[in-house]
């Protein structure tokens, strides 16, 4: 049914690959066309989608074998990058909640749990 969300599940990869992305006709839209399981808005036309697969390089990674131990210290520096990444968003939104609170705390007004919920986009010292 077009609108439709749709989570896409490729079929388990063939030995010695692994997934790569997801192709589609006629230029319909992925959310993220390199996530195995990316979303799709249906359209109101009919529409394919395939799941393709590459070879496995440069390691046993991703084909039942063991990684090697460059292989495990790559995936866990792509981890810690990815990490320090969502933690640098964290502190950012924390910081904008407790400049406001502390504006709001100036300017004779209070905040606790029992009030509204705090929108980070109202912030009145940051103007975000």
């Amino acid at each position: 049914m077009s609108g439709t969300r749709v989570q896409l599940i490729p079929d388990p990869a063939p030995k010695g690959q692994t997934f790569d992305r997801w192709v589609t006709s006629d230029g319909v839209f992925l959310d993220d066309p390199k996530s195995e399981y990316a979303n799709i808005t249906m359209p109101s036309r009919d529409a394919a989608v395939t799941a393709v697969y590459r070879d496995v390089s440069g390691g046993n990674a991703g084909n039942g074998n063991p990684a090697s131990d460059q292989e495990i210290k790559d995936m866990l520096n792509e981890i810690a990058k990815a990490t320090d990444k969502q933690n640098a968003q964290l502190n950012e939104n924390l910081t904008h909640f407790l400049e406001a609170v502390n504006a709001a705390a100036s300017a004779g007004n209070s905040w606790d749990s029992n009030n509204e919920p705090y929108n980070i986009n109202d912030n009145p010292l940051t103007g975000r």
